[in-house]
């Protein structure tokens, strides 16, 4: 195993440290001597649509993931086609941080009308709060 993160489920079995690696228990055995962490919290964001074809978890700005990757094995580009490494050395992990990620807006959508109707039922009653869509910029890379 190398350049890869164990967060929260841990390992089972035998494990050939390679190196780089990051745990954020200490199932895995991970060995300092490998410039491998163990027992710390890789400070992952939630699972969102980051860009590319699958969801991730993106590092947070202090993850110790950061630059801690070999960068001699690490691929030519991150799970999203990120080119790596996007600083001075890759992360551990499956994703290169490319900056501050976006911070979704709210934009109110129009209100509801009502329209009078030639029967007995009741007109809609108007919402009391707007309702809002939440657009995320496009970044293409």
């Amino acid at each position: 195993m190398i350049n890869t993160i164990i967060a929260g489920g841990g390992c089972a079995g035998v494990i050939v440290d390679g190196g780089h690696n990051l745990d954020s228990g200490s199932t895995c055995g991970f060995a300092p001597s490998n410039l491998s962490l163990s027992d710390l919290d890789p400070k992952l964001g939630p699972l969102g649509d980051y860009g590319g074809d699958t969801l991730t978890l993106l590092p947070a700005a202090d993850s110790p993931a950061l630059g801690m990757g070999n960068d001699a094995l690490c691929p030519a580009t991150d799970q999203r086609g990120v080119m790596r490494p996007q600083g001075d050395h890759c992360y551990i992990g499956a994703v290169e941080q490319t900056g501050k990620p976006p911070t979704p807006t709210l934009t109110p959508s129009p209100e509801a009308s009502i329209t009078p109707t030639p029967h007995s039922t009741p007109p809609p009653t108007p919402l009391a709060n707007p309702i809002y869509k939440i657009h995320l910029p496009l970044v293409v890379r």
